[in-house]
């Protein structure tokens, strides 16, 4: 009778996990990649060079691959998983992106992965808008910014904005 109970309760709970799917956010249960893609290796490489130049070390590894995201506002994103954190790329977006756009969006993504950055500036400064917390030429002040830094903004605050990604990194 117990064994009876015992293998319908496995197959009832079988069951239900097999018609239900989980809303879990930006957690994954698994990752989806195995290491980085060999396209954005020389992008991430050179994030982790920078954070080794600023005395910074990691104790994980993040995993990087391709996805069609499918989203109009989401190029990437770092998924916080159970004992991992990925980031996705959309690929659509890559095809099409400079080389200079690239390493802003992993720079930006693995910031969030690797450092636990938010979308923020300066010392405890969130943007809650889009319209605050930029220089005097309308650039933001950090590859934080919500959306995507424009390739000439890159152009003319990089060294600022390596130190500023740096400057408040919680090493993962």
């Amino acid at each position: 009778m117990r064994k009876t109970k015992l293998v319908i309760d496995c197959i009832l709970l079988t069951f239900l996990m097999s018609c239900c799917t989980f809303n879990m956010g930006s957690r994954r249960l698994v990752p989806e990649y195995k290491g980085i893609d060999p396209e954005i290796a020389p992008y991430i490489n050179n994030y982790l060079d920078l954070a080794n130049f600023m005395q910074i070390k990691f104790k994980n590894k993040v995993t990087i691959g391709f996805k069609d995201i499918n989203s109009n506002n989401i190029i990437g994103e770092c998924n916080y998983g159970f004992g991992f954190r990925e980031i996705d790329i959309d690929r659509t977006y890559w095809a099409r992106a400079s080389v200079i756009s690239r390493s802003t969006l992993i720079f930006h993504e693995a910031s969030h992965c690797y450092c636990g950055r938010i979308h923020d500036y300066g010392k405890d400064k969130e943007y809650v808008n889009l319209w605050e917390g930029r220089f005097d030429d309308f650039c933001p002040k950090s590859v934080m910014y919500p959306t995507i830094v424009s390739d000439d903004c890159v152009k003319y605050h990089y060294l600022q904005y390596i130190q500023e990604i740096f400057d408040r990194c919680q090493p993962y």
